[in-house]
């Protein structure tokens, strides 16, 4: 039973990093990677980085077309880069996000969690750094 609370207390550190990551991003590098005046943001993303962008105004992607002043934002890792990006889109900025486990969760890399997408082989991962990759784009 204590092993079991310990994991359990482990885990939530990790899922709370984890979201923290995204949180950290928007506080700090977003107001550089923000559209200028009269562009449009746009979220491709689950879990903390789209809870984050829509707190902020960014409205959800579902393939609208983009200007020169729109920015699209995505994680490599949750759910990844959505297709066909480079016919319309240029890469604008990329962050790379880092936190220090102690256990990686909804990681492809790292082949943690158990989610809709079916990738990972267990729900998480020990691991002392997790990382995964932002990525801004602007329309064309």
């Amino acid at each position: 039973m204590a092993a079991t609370l310990a994991v359990g207390l482990l885990v939530a550190v990790s899922d709370y990093r984890f979201a923290g990551v995204y949180r950290d991003y928007f506080a700090r590098d977003w107001p550089q990677d923000a559209p200028p005046p009269g562009g449009a943001g746009y979220v491709a993303a689950e879990w903390g980085l789209h809870y984050y962008a829509e707190r902020l105004g960014l409205q959800v992607w579902s393939g609208q077309a983009m200007g020169p002043n729109d920015r699209l934002l995505f994680a490599i890792e949750v759910p990844g880069e959505p297709d066909g990006l480079d016919s319309f889109s240029e890469e604008h900025a990329r962050h790379e996000l880092v936190y220090p486990g102690p256990f990686a969760v909804l990681n492809r890399a790292q082949n943690a969690g158990f989610y809709s997408n079916a990738w990972g082989a267990w729900p998480f991962v020990w691991s002392s750094e997790v990382r995964d990759t932002v990525v801004i784009r602007r329309g064309r």
